[in-house]
């Protein structure tokens, strides 16, 4: 860069008839330098305005964000890195922050400096679970005005997945728990609820006895939050926000009950499992593993023991089943429900067609009666 005598100088030893390889080699410059000062297309004293890499994209941000003031940035970021946004997160939220593209809402300046309680969750000590309720699912899905997310969540590490439902009987709930829990390859010490009333007796807070079965045969102990006292599953509480904001804001509206469950389940492998809590190390969930496998194998020698019936497919919840199911993969204990449980045709006939297949399993393992004494050496 030349400075203003400098430009001067160039300009006056150029009308002289200085080359322009004479008058750097005397200015001590480069040739390019030089000739862009002598043409013009350099000023003295202005720094040439670098293309702003983020002009691009101020347009889709500004119609998303006018279009749902609440949306995240994070989610905001997801759908600009597939658009080749190539600029950090921070480098987003700092653009949005200086251009005022966000609309202000009254609501929300509220909510702020509430306080916060810090709780340490030891690896594969507890899993929290929760019900999320998505609305307006799809029209074509005819699951009315709400569909329903059992998520389960790994305290220590935040690692979940979750199980979409069209409706939080039992059947499916239990369905869930198979499928989540193979997912994320077994179960730990605690599982923590808050008053579900699959689970508990939402005003006492016990544990239901067709819970109860399930959670033995699991070999975990069953927690109840407190009334009133979210904060205690506030690591599956995060997740759910996350669900909302990150995967089904952004769901397409032509996909069916299958594709969404799949397109969530690329979410928690692509989005979810990358990433830490706050204050989590590798080593952390490292642990989490060896803890979660060491239920798993302990699980497994005992479910040999007790010769239960075991089956290799995971549970479905049209089979209406009620009763304890395995948490283990490959390893799902059937039992059939008790009397009472579930409701319903289908219901009912899943568990008479769960009855005659034990009563054929039976009769083909039971011994021949003897024979009857008049008929002693017929045949022989």
């Amino acid at each position: 860069m030349l400075t203003q005598g400098e430009t001067v100088e160039a300009h006056a030893l150029r009308k002289q008839g200085w080359t322009i390889s004479a008058i750097a080699r005397h200015l001590g410059r480069d040739r390019k330098t030089v000739r862009n000062y002598l043409n013009g297309v350099t000023e003295p004293g202005v720094r040439r305005r670098e293309e702003d890499p983020f002009e691009p994209f101020v347009e889709y941000v500004t119609s998303r964000l006018l279009e749902d003031p609440h949306l995240w940035a994070q989610t905001l970021f997801d759908e600009l890195v597939e658009m080749r946004f190539e600029q950090s997160y921070s480098s987003l939220t700092r653009q949005i922050r200086e251009r005022g593209l966000r609309p202000t809402c009254p609501q929300c300046t509220t909510a702020v400096n509430r306080p916060n309680a810090v709780i340490e969750h030891p690896p594969g000590e507890e899993t929290q679970w929760d019900r999320l309720d998505l609305p307006d699912p799809p029209a074509s899905w005819g699951w009315g005005k709400t569909a329903h997310l059992l998520v389960g969540t790994f305290a220590c590490s935040g690692r979940w997945r979750g199980y979409l439902a069209p409706n939080t009987t039992r059947p499916q709930v239990i369905a869930g728990l198979d499928r989540i829990t193979r997912q994320l390859g077994g179960v730990t010490r605690n599982w923590r609820f808050d008053r579900m009333a699959t689970v508990c007796h939402p005003a006492s807070g016990d544990v239901k006895p067709e819970f109860a079965s399930v959670a033995k045969y699991y070999g975990v102990s069953v927690k109840i939050c407190p009334p009133r006292a979210g904060h205690r599953k506030g690591v599956v509480e995060g997740e759910n926000r996350s669900i909302a904001q990150r995967w089904w804001r952004t769901l397409p509206d032509e996909l069916t009950p299958e594709q969404a469950q799949a397109s969530l389940d690329e979410h928690c492998r692509v989005r979810a499992d990358t990433r830490d809590l706050p204050g989590t190390s590798p080593d952390a969930r490292d642990e989490e593993r060896e803890v979660v496998g060491a239920h798993r194998r302990r699980h497994r020698v005992s479910a040999r023991s007790s010769g239960g019936t075991v089956s290799r497919g995971p549970i479905r919840a049209e089979e209406g089943l009620t009763a304890s199911v395995g948490a283990m993969e490959g390893q799902p204990v059937l039992r059939a429900a008790g009397a009472g449980d579930g409701r319903g045709h289908r219901h009912r006939a899943a568990r008479r067609q769960l009855y005659r297949h034990c009563h054929r399993f039976r009769d083909r393992h039971r011994p021949a009666p003897p024979r009857c004494p008049r008929h002693w050496g017929a045949g022989s």
